[in-house]
């Protein structure tokens, strides 16, 4: 992640996209990525809202919930990938790995995550 010669902290992105289903983690990752220093959070709960998010305008980096009540993120992953915009599959079931990065996801944070988790997913994507 970039960092400023006169300031060791390392950069947040700006806009981050987060895809979760489950309310309360979701608010939980929000107020997470606020206090990290994230300056804009979108918050969608399925496949839709996401790509209709993006459509919008591409965030920095996101984070995808990949089961999604009845889907898959795999369609936020396939745009996210085609636009360059890396992200993370945040996932709570023993699914392989390896498929999940093979969506183009720069890493998998197994739930419960936390804020430590979060900022080392941030610092080890390289934005900001």
């Amino acid at each position: 992640m970039a960092t400023d010669p006169k300031d060791t902290r390392p950069t947040v992105p700006q806009y981050v996209l987060l895809v979760e289903d489950n309310m309360i983690i979701a608010l939980d990752t929000e107020e997470i990525l606020e206090q990290i220093g994230v300056e804009r959070v979108e918050v969608e709960s399925n496949v839709k809202g996401a790509l209709a998010t993006i459509a919008r305008g591409a965030p920095d980096f996101a984070i995808l919930d990949y089961n999604l009540d009845e889907e898959s993120c795999e369609p936020v992953a396939s745009e996210l990938s085609a636009r360059g915009v890396p992200f993370i599959l945040a996932t709570g079931h023993s699914q392989d790995f390896k498929a999940l990065e093979a969506l183009g996801a720069i890493g998998v944070m197994t739930k419960p995550y936390n804020r430590a988790k979060i900022e080392q997913a941030l610092v080890e994507q390289g934005a900001g």
